[in-house]
């Protein structure tokens, strides 16, 4: 069966069993909250360091007398899927616990015309989390059926990222590519408020919208550069710097290696790289309570 198809019965279970049991009779009881939306996510050193490297080249290009077209697009737009488990431990207050998947990805292109030769310089930016969540509810009366939810808590974020940065000949097959991907453990922080409307007995519908403070660090991970004359790796830790460019200009990049950029006349600004999933969803979802 495929796995879909268990999702949906697992769905039916939960919302089966949550209608034909009795309202709770104490103060204690227990939530299970399912969601889904749509999110907008900062970035960070993601977009600059990806933007920067093709810049540099496109800047070069300009210089040569190439006409442009096209632009490197950001990436910080992505859907955002999750559960909790919360525990009210009075009719006020709950601890939750839960887990959930955020992310961003944009792909763009841009091409310089040189004379009859265009060149495309393709942009890939994405990042993506599970965090692990820890929170404390709040809950307040807000008419009829309805609540009104506030909470705050602390996610242990599984992060990853990857970027890549392709320079190919339109006519040829002279080519550039430059990517990297890594991954990183770290602390963030979010909260929300939301709406609850009972839809039955035990079952609620929720609007909520959710804001996150998530700049993460540590990333280690992978370089890879290739072109037609072959193709190189290296590992280490997500740095970010800034370089001179071809022409007298600093850009913004970011890369893995086994130590520092060491500053220099030509290379400064020298830090771990920070992916920045801090932002903001808008969500909705289900309410089951037992």
């Amino acid at each position: 069966m495929k796995k879909t198809s268990w999702t949906g019965w697992i769905l039916m279970a939960v919302l089966a069993a949550a209608l034909l049991m009795p309202a709770p009779a104490g103060a204690f009881e227990v939530k299970i909250k399912l969601y889904g939306g749509y999110g907008y996510l900062l970035g960070g050193d993601l977009n600059s360091g990806t933007e920067g490297l093709g810049k540099m080249w496109l800047d070069l290009f300009d210089l040569l007398g190439a006409s442009r077209t096209g632009s490197f697009e950001a990436a910080h737009y992505g859907l955002q899927y999750g559960g909790d488990i919360i525990f009210m431990l009075s009719p006020n207050v709950g601890l939750g616990l839960g887990a959930e998947s955020i992310g961003m990805s944009k792909g763009s292109t841009a091409v310089s015309d040189l004379v009859g030769n265009p060149i495309s310089v393709a942009f890939q930016a994405k990042a993506s989390a599970i965090p692990l969540k820890a929170s404390l509810y709040f809950c307040a009366p807000f008419g009829p059926g309805a609540r009104m939810t506030l909470h705050l808590g602390v996610g242990y974020y599984l992060a990853k990222m990857s970027n890549q940065v392709r320079l190919e000949q339109t006519i040829g097959t002279e080519f550039i590519d430059y990517s990297a991907s890594a991954e990183s453990q770290a602390l963030g922080f979010h909260g929300g408020l939301g709406f609850e409307f009972d839809l039955a007995r035990n079952v609620s519908l929720f609007i909520e919208a959710q804001g996150r403070y998530a700049k993460l660090g540590g990333f280690e991970g992978e370089n890879v550069y290739s072109s037609n004359s072959g193709s190189s790796r290296e590992k280490g830790t997500l740095y970010y710097f800034e370089t001179q460019g071809f022409i007298s200009q600093f850009y913004s990049i970011i890369g893995c290696s086994d130590t520092a950029p060491v500053e220099s006349a030509s290379t400064k600004n020298v830090r771990e790289a920070k992916i920045d999933f801090s932002g903001g969803t808008a969500l909705g979802g289900i309410i089951f309570r037992f």
